[in-house]
C-alpha cells in the first residue's frame, strides 16, 4: 500500500503541492461518486475505508471484484470526461443511478 505522504510528495512534483493532497482526491471521489448515487459500500470499500470488525478487514480485498473493477473503470471515465470539460448534467446522464452503465453494474452486483 502507498502511503499518503508518498502520494502527497507525487502531487507536489507534479506542480500541485498545496493545492491537492492524498485526502483531497480520496475526499473529491467520495463525493462525487455519492452524488451520482454510487452505493455507500461499495465506495469504501473500494477507497479502503477501515471497517470498525477488523476480524473480517483482511477478506473485503477480494470482495465485490467484478463491481469494484465497474466502478474504477466509471471513475476513470468520470474524470476523463471531466478533463475534457464536461459538466455535472452531462455525467449525471451517463453514470447517474438512471444510466445503462448503472444497470450494467447492479445486475453484477446482484451475482456477487
Amino acid at each position: 500500500m502507498l502511503a499518503a505522504s508518498s502520494f502527497n510528495h507525487a502531487i507536489g512534483r507534479l506542480g500541485y503541492g498545496g493545492r491537492f493532497s492524498a485526502h483531497g482526491f480520496r475526499a473529491t471521489a467520495t463525493t462525487l461518486l455519492g452524488l451520482l448515487g454510487y452505493p455507500d459500500k461499495l465506495v469504501d470499500l473500494q477507497l479502503a475505508h477501515r471497517r470498525r470488525d477488523a476480524s473480517r478487514a483482511p477478506y473485503d480485498h477480494a470482495r465485490f471484484v467484478g463491481s469494484r473493477t465497474l466502478l474504477m473503470q466509471d471513475w476513470a471515465d468520470i474524470l476523463r470526461a471531466l478533463a475534457d470539460g464536461e459538466r455535472y448534467a452531462r455525467l449525471s446522464q451517463a453514470f447517474g443511478p438512471l444510466s445503462e452503465r448503472r444497470t450494467r453494474m447492479l445486475s453484477v452486483i446482484e451475482r456477487e
